[in-house]
Parts: C-alpha cells; structure tokens; sequence
C-alpha cells in the first residue's frame, strides 16, 4: 500500500473515531493523537510524480481534513466548556466550605499611628 493509500486509511480512521460515542473521550483523544502521529509519519513518505488515483485520493483526504477539523473543534469546545464548568463548581464549593472567607473586616485590628 502507498503512503497516499495509508494517509486516506488514517484520516477515515480518524474521522470515524471523532464519531464514536461509546468511547470516553480520554480515550477518543488519545486514540486520535495515536492516528495523527502515524498519519504524520506517512505523510512524510509521500514523494511527487502523483497518478490520477493519487490526486484524487488527495482531493478526498483534503475535504476528510475539513470534516475532521469541525469535529476537533466541537471537541474542543466541550473541553473548554467542562473546564470552565468545574472551575465555576469548584469555587461554589470553596464558597459552601468558608463561607466568611471573601469578606474583608477590620474588626479587632490594632493601628499603630506612631512611625
């Protein structure tokens, strides 16, 4: 098999493990940085004059690239959104925990005016 023939294989691998659900997604994103690293090594060995089935296995890679790229950003964005929602759960907690702990009193406090 060609390298092209290899790229085309692991960006449809790729793009199909974006699409499973049943995986967790620590494990999608580990499985699809496992693919990219191989897809990266056969494009690497890919070297002109291309045949027809060559250049249009490309044309098919490219559009495959821009479907991959929607699904890698959507996953992104829910990354991004559970960070911010654990942040957000984690401060409400630290609030429940001391409840005091952001009021700023001057209570009891000794002032020394003398230098």
């Amino acid at each position: 098999m060609g390298a092209i023939e290899e790229v085309h294989r692991v960006t449809e691998e790729i793009l199909k493990v974006l699409d499973e659900s049943h995986l967790e997604r620590s494990q999608r994103i580990a499985k699809i940085n496992e693919l990219i690293d191989k897809r990266e090594k056969e494009i690497k060995r890919i070297k002109p004059p291309y045949s027809n089935e060559e250049m249009r296995m490309g044309k098919q890679i490219i559009e495959l690239n821009e479907k991959i790229k929607i699904k890698m950003d959507q996953l992104y964005d829910r990354v991004k959104l559970d960070i911010v929602q654990f942040k957000q759960q984690k401060a409400q907690n630290r609030s429940y925990i001391n409840q005091y702990g952001s009021l700023e009193t001057t209570d009891g406090m000794y002032l020394d005016q003398k230098k």
